[in-house]
C-alpha cells in the first residue's frame, strides 16, 4: 500500500506596507493616499506631539517609530512599517509653521 500526504498550502504574506492615514489630534495629515513624505503647516506657535499620532497601515502590516521625536525638526520623524512578509517602507513625517498666529 502506497502512503502519501496532503500538503496544506499555505497563502502568500502580503507584501503590503502603507500607512493609509496619519492623524494627531483633530489634524488629518493624509487620508488614503500617503507618499513615504508625509508633511503638513501648522500655524506659528502649534504644538504637535509625536506621542499623540494615530497611524493606520495595511491590513497585517506593523508600524513602529524608527527615529525623531519632533516633527518639526529638519528630519522630522522616521516610522518603519513591516509588512506581512517582512519587507519594510520608511515614512517620514515633517511638520513645518507658517508666519500665521494660532486662533
Amino acid at each position: 500500500m502506497a502512503g502519501f500526504a496532503c500538503k496544506k498550502s499555505s497563502s502568500p504574506k502580503s507584501g503590503e506596507k502603507r500607512i493609509t492615514r496619519f492623524a494627531t489630534g483633530t489634524d488629518v495629515w493624509c487620508d488614503g493616499s500617503c507618499g513615504t513624505t508625509i508633511s503638513k503647516s501648522f500655524c506659528k506657535t502649534a504644538t504637535v506631539g509625536v506621542q499623540g499620532a494615530s497611524i493606520t497601515v495595511s491590513a497585517k502590516a506593523t508600524v513602529a517609530l524608527k527615529s525623531g521625536t519632533d516633527f518639526f525638526s529638519g528630519e522630522g520623524v522616521v516610522y518603519t512599517v513591516t509588512a506581512e512578509d517582512g519587507t519594510t517602507a520608511n515614512y517620514t513625517v515633517k511638520a513645518t509653521r507658517t508666519t500665521e498666529q494660532c486662533n
